[in-house]
């Protein structure tokens, strides 16, 4: 069993009647090939086993360092494109907490219900070229800086290489140039708000550096922490139809998600 399996059953033992709400649902399996991690590939000249390439590429993770809420560990899966690799990082916390109370209550509820847990997993999608071994493209969600912090966007960004220089697009905005900062061919970000958006501009005073486990992301996991329901960047995997049904089911419920929480407070 993995470590983010472990984590979320000691926390659900650790939790009696934390959560109002406890449906055990199925996710669904993965929708397109991931290369085995035991797999030999090729970048330029250079052989690499697929666990080998992640963690080649593994992106470093800051946070602040008054944050309590410490990310676990890191997943992985590899796609292998005509002329790129794309891997697809995951970043587990065990929780993510609104700022307000009462809110975070029903946003709880909701994620148990739609995501099958409370965990929280934010995708870092790194594009290797398979000549240069270059990072190619990396995507990942931000804030934008006038984003609202107790109504974030996730606003999907993308760093591209062009000309051995780097620019972002963040949503429909103009490419600017930006200067990330890489560790050899690993990518610093900043875990910047509550629910873990990411930032590659930031100051590093006060936080605090994470150098995750990594592990591969195997169809057991996928499928029991539904990842296909997880936000996705250049692969898409996402069913329409099971979201639809969930979020309807959750507007019906919400209401009584926060009558029961009045009871538990005035008992």
């Amino acid at each position: 069993m993995s470590e983010s399996l472990k984590a979320w059953r000691r926390y659900s033992s650790a939790s009696q009647g934390g959560h109002l709400i406890r449906p055990r649902l199925v996710g669904h399996p993965r929708a397109f090939p991931v290369l085995d991690e035991k797999r030999i590939v090729d970048i330029g000249t250079t052989e690499w086993t697929v666990k080998q390439l992640a963690s080649k590429y593994k992106p470093i993770i800051r946070q602040k360092s008054t944050w309590h809420n410490q990310p676990l560990r890191m997943t992985y899966e590899i796609i292998d494109e005509e002329t790129r690799y794309i891997i697809r990082y995951h970043v587990v916390w065990l929780d993510e907490i609104h700022p307000s109370p009462l809110v975070n209550l029903v946003y709880r509820q909701f994620r148990i219900l739609y995501y099958g847990s409370a965990l929280d997993i934010e995708m870092i999608e790194v594009s290797v070229d398979k000549t240069s071994g270059h990072t190619s493209k990396v995507v990942f969600e931000t804030e934008p800086e006038k984003g609202s912090d107790l109504i974030p966007s996730h606003t999907k960004a993308i760093l591209s290489r062009i000309n051995h220089k780097y620019a972002m697009m963040i949503g429909d905005r103009q490419p600017i140039e930006v200067l990330p900062t890489f560790h050899n061919d690993r990518i610093e970000f900043l875990a910047s708000s509550w629910n873990h958006e990411f930032a590659i501009q930031f100051s590093r005073s006060d936080t605090r550096l994470f150098d995750l486990p990594l592990e591969f992301l195997n169809e057991r996991e996928y499928a029991s922490l539904r990842y296909e329901t997880r936000r996705q960047a250049s692969v898409k995997s996402f069913h329409k139809l099971g979201t639809q049904i969930l979020l309807m089911c959750w507007f019906f419920l919400s209401p009584f998600v926060v009558f029961l929480a009045l009871l538990r407070r005035k008992g």
